[in-house]
């Protein structure tokens, strides 16, 4: 278990920073839009990229938190500091609701129709039957969000595996 001092390095490990560089494709538009150097445009997609980490990091605690016993199973996973126990799941909980809530009041202060925005995409999912490092995710994933309200469309391909890699021929 980490120490308070330990807590702040692993939960920004925990938050995936690296992945946060799939949000900057906010920017592509005022580039291809002609519109780079208009400041007004610029804060828009800061603040929309700020408000996308905000949102992705809560969810990446929030799974890590759901899959933590099969994570300590994995052998890439098992590493994650909550699935190895070095942070804590308590402390992982309360860093998800604050940066949740803190994504949804700071997209609710851009504009309550980008607040509305945040929350309605549809979320879609496609797993492989025979993906052992998932059992019953589709099943799990589906459940959670229709206990949510969320709009979804979760499929389980049987005879697929992990990530539809396949040994058999098209």
């Amino acid at each position: 278990r980490a120490a308070a001092g330990r807590s702040r390095p692993l939960l920004i490990a925990s938050v995936r920073p690296g992945q946060w560089t799939k949000n900057l494709l906010l920017f592509a538009g005022l580039m291809f839009g002609g519109r780079l150097l208009d400041p007004g445009a610029v804060l828009k997609a800061t603040e929309a990229f700020v408000l996308f980490c905000g949102l992705s990091s809560a969810v990446y605690l929030s799974n890590d938190i759901a899959d933590r016993g099969t994570d300590r199973n994995h052998p890439l996973k098992r590493a994650r500091p909550i699935a190895s126990g070095e942070l804590e799941v308590h402390t992982a909980a309360i860093a998800a609701v604050v940066l949740g809530a803190g994504a949804v009041a700071f997209a609710i202060r851009i504009s309550p129709e980008f607040a509305a925005l945040a929350g309605a995409c549809p979320i879609v999912g496609n797993f492989g039957g025979r993906d052992r490092t998932l059992p019953d995710a589709a099943a799990k994933l589906e459940s959670v969000l229709d206990g949510l309200g969320v709009e979804n469309d979760v499929k389980e391909f049987p005879h697929a595996g992990h990530a539809f890699l396949n040994d058999a021929e098209a």
